[in-house]
């Protein structure tokens, strides 16, 4: 049955990056939806549920994470969404301190994270993980080089990571979004050029997370290493180069 497909009902869920934007969408709709939600962010989320249980720390602080794991039940998904875009610069200004540090957040964080929780028994057989990269892994932007190679990054060893985690019927799969109007958009102050060149317009993030819910559901199980880009067709209007 359809209804079978999506049934979220009291199952657990890990949610990085859970206090605002995507990922705060992603949590709210998964409570809405009867599951049981677990979410790491270095702020804690304005969203207070009896089935939404908060930990604020920074995902890049590894000896916090595995005490807090250790706590966990095993989870039917996990949502890697925690990232930053870093500063807006061309090649030439960027420094080893500003590769260093996206590089530690955006691709060695959630990649230790989950092996914390393959190790510690927190990913049963048939867990979902979506991790969000980024339309930057694929269609790279001028000014955004360490960015991109993150996601890249990301993408690239998750894949892998997929193929192996495959004979546990454990899938891993990609959503590419493309503009949404989070903080994270109005920090790196994208200019409205660029937001218009998206055909379907800048979503919201209401209107993108369910992607999260359709890779994280039973829908999806026969779905991995994939990468579902969600950015209102801006895609379309691009070569792709990688």
């Amino acid at each position: 049955m359809v209804s079978e497909l999506f049934d979220f009902e009291n199952k657990n869920y890990l949610i990085t990056g859970s206090s605002r934007g995507i990922g705060e969408a992603v949590v709210r709709q998964l409570i809405d939806l009867g599951a049981n939600v677990f979410g790491i962010s270095r702020k804690k989320s304005n969203f207070e549920h009896p089935r939404f249980q908060q930990f604020p720390v920074d995902i890049t602080n590894k000896a916090q994470l595995k005490e807090i794991l250790v706590g966990l039940p095993p989870m039917d998904g996990v949502f890697l969404n925690a990232g930053a875009s870093g500063s807006i610069k061309p090649f030439q200004l960027v420094s080893e301190e500003d590769a260093v540090g996206l590089f530690d957040l955006n691709f060695f964080a959630p990649y230790f994270l989950l092996q914390e929780m393959y190790k510690n028994k927190k990913l049963p057989t048939g867990t979902s993980v979506v991790v969000n990269t980024a339309h930057g892994a694929f269609y790279q932007a001028a000014a955004s080089s360490i960015y991109c190679a993150t996601k890249a990054a990301l993408t690239s060893a998750f894949r892998s990571v997929a193929l192996e985690f495959s004979r546990r019927k454990i899938h891993i799969n990609f959503v590419a979004f493309g503009y949404v109007d989070t903080e994270l958009l109005k920090t790196n102050n994208v200019s409205e050029d660029s937001i218009n060149m998206v055909p379907l317009g800048c979503a919201n993030p209401e209107q993108v997370s369910g992607s999260v819910l359709f890779l994280l559901s039973s829908a999806s199980r026969w779905v991995t290493g994939s990468t579902l880009h969600v950015d209102g067709g801006l895609s379309l209007k691009q070569v792709k180069t990688l």
